[in-house]
């Protein structure tokens, strides 16, 4: 319970009813040890999960007054989707947004809320973002970067940005990409190597100095350049 893992060099049973073990310390390994809770060796003998929730309407949504708004949220555990997740919602002002349990939004008043989707068993595990309910008016669009946030050197992936109006997905707007190191460094750790409609994909630099650093891919919607979005991929070594 100290965070010092103890390596067991002798088990001793000759007295009646009680193990004694004999233990040096050891030295530490992440890749295997539950630091979190204390549990050695663990990771070799178990998967570590790695829980995380997506709201895919991006950070921001609208929905006008008394119509409703369906939340995409997908769930995975170690990058793999979970089928059916038990997922919770929360309004942080019904009366001005209101949410049920199926994701469903409804706008109660004007302004603004902020709705939280939750793992049911692993709450901690949260993904948030802000609706305004609004009139019936101008086009008020959003975006989303889907793809991995984890690219390897040398290997490629792809990415698709979603364009939402009112919350809900449109396909007659389409953004520009750029990318960029995330230090604002030169030269850039990887390259756009194709770019058809809202898809792009993503190249990282085969140099291992890049490793433990970052890209960020920026999507600009063409109709209103000032409307952007920012999606942060971890460079990792191939090895």
């Amino acid at each position: 319970m100290t965070h010092q893992p103890f390596k067991v060099t002798g088990i001793d049973r000759t007295m009646n009813g009680i193990i004694q073990l004999s233990c040096t310390l050891d030295s530490m390994n992440t890749a295997y040890d539950d630091v979190e809770h204390n549990i050695a060796d663990r990771w070799k003998y178990e998967i570590a999960h790695t829980y995380a929730l997506h709201i895919h309407q991006g950070t921001i949504a609208h929905v006008l007054l008394n119509e409703t708004l369906s939340l995409k949220v997908t769930a995975t555990d170690n990058g793999i989707p979970i089928e059916n997740p038990a997922i919770t919602y929360i309004s942080s002002d019904p009366n001005v947004v209101s949410v049920d349990q199926q994701g469903q939004v409804m706008g109660i008043a004007l302004g603004q809320a902020s709705i939280t989707a939750k793992l049911m068993y692993h709450p901690t595990v949260q993904s948030t973002i802000e609706v305004r309910g609004v009139e019936t008016g101008t086009h008020i669009y959003s975006t989303a970067i889907i793809g991995n946030s984890v690219l390897k050197t040398g290997q490629s992936a792809s990415y698709v940005s979603h364009i939402y109006d009112y919350g809900t997905e449109v396909f007659d707007q389409s953004v520009e990409w750029s990318l960029r190191n995330q230090d604002d460094s030169i030269p850039i750790m990887g390259s756009i190597t194709a770019s058809t409609g809202n898809s792009v994909t993503i190249k990282a630099g085969s140099s291992s100095g890049s490793s433990n650093k970052a890209l960020i891919l920026t999507a600009t919607l063409v109709s209103d350049p000032s409307m952007t979005i920012e999606k942060t991929i971890s460079l990792k070594n191939l090895f």
